[in-house]
């Protein structure tokens, strides 16, 4: 069996994860800090720093104590932290306590 066979096992699921699959997660993870715009198709959770825009295919995720300082583009926006930027989202906004958008 090869290394990166998406066949499933006895288990019956896929012995490695589906490289194709669009709904992924990316992770800026807290004492990170990106200069510049972040893309993906899938969800994006910022619980760092973007200094930059940020465009989800599916949701953005912004943890308490993350910033963003630009705008942020998808279908569903969850703020727990501070965005310092335009909110555009097709379908939701959740803004939690302690949350701050300028």
């Amino acid at each position: 069996m090869a290394i990166f066979s998406s066949r499933p096992s006895q288990s019956g699921r896929p012995d490695s994860p589906r490289r194709t699959d669009p709904a992924g997660l990316t992770i800026i993870a807290a004492g990170t800090t990106i200069v510049g715009d972040v893309g993906s198709e899938g969800v994006v959770k910022i619980e760092g720093t973007v200094q930059g825009t940020v465009r989800a295919a599916t949701q953005i995720l912004v943890a308490p104590g993350a910033m963003i300082r630009g705008d942020v583009f998808a279908p569903e926006i969850v703020a727990g932290g501070e965005i310092h930027g335009s909110v555009h989202a097709d379908e939701r906004v959740e803004i939690q306590a302690g949350a701050m958008i300028d």
